[in-house]
């Protein structure tokens, strides 16, 4: 997976061949091909363990309120998705998605049947069985809070539209937006009117 990653960075991944990723590796590329059927394969076990995989999952969101909670987990969250061989990897995939139709189906595929098991799906669902938060929709909320909060972190990085943050202005960032997030579910929740 180092040697795909690397490799990728390198050539991207039109120019990425499993003879470079062997060579790269170590390996024969006939041991490689036992792994790995295919260099797409090998692409979407590298995106699926890399890019995807998080173990904050499990993670017990530490807090009082929801917003201690979510603030809290959405800093662990932040901090593993801004690590910086993330963002050489997903700088490739954005950059290759638009030439190689099978990585985008890939992606859209994996979303479409995981984000279930995605920490903030689950995190939210967690706060809102305790009855601290209350959701309309709880993947189009998730999917709100991500992008308020990690997107667009990602996006100032991938483009270095403006200067990184610091750790602390990283996380005033995040404060503010679980507020804001929180703000908006609670006046976007339900009202009981009475029959009076």
């Amino acid at each position: 997976m180092d040697a795909t990653t690397e490799t990728l960075i390198e050539f991207g991944y039109q120019a990425t061949s499993m003879d470079r990723i062997a060579h790269s590796s170590g390996m024969s590329k006939k041991t490689l091909y036992q792994m790995f059927s295919s260099k797409q394969e090998l692409l979407e076990a590298l995106l699926t363990e890399r890019l995807f995989n998080t173990r904050l999952s499990s993670l017990p969101l530490i807090g009082e309120t929801a917003e201690a909670r979510l603030v809290y987990g959405m800093q662990r969250l932040t901090d593993e998705f801004l690590r910086d061989d993330r963002i050489c990897l997903l700088r490739v995939v954005v950059t290759e998605v638009s030439r190689i139709p099978e990585i985008g189906d890939f992606m859209q595929t994996y979303f479409t049947s995981n984000s279930r098991s995605f920490p903030l799906y689950i995190w939210l669902r967690q706060l809102e069985d305790e009855k601290l938060i209350v959701l309309n929709d709880l993947e189009a909320d998730a999917d709100r809070l991500f992008g308020m909060t990690i997107g667009l972190l990602t996006i100032k990085e991938l483009t270095r539209c403006k200067p990184r943050l610091s750790n602390c202005e990283r996380a005033s960032h995040i404060i503010e937006s679980v507020r804001f997030f929180l703000r908006a579910c609670s006046q976007s929740a339900p009202r009981h009117v009475s029959a009076a």
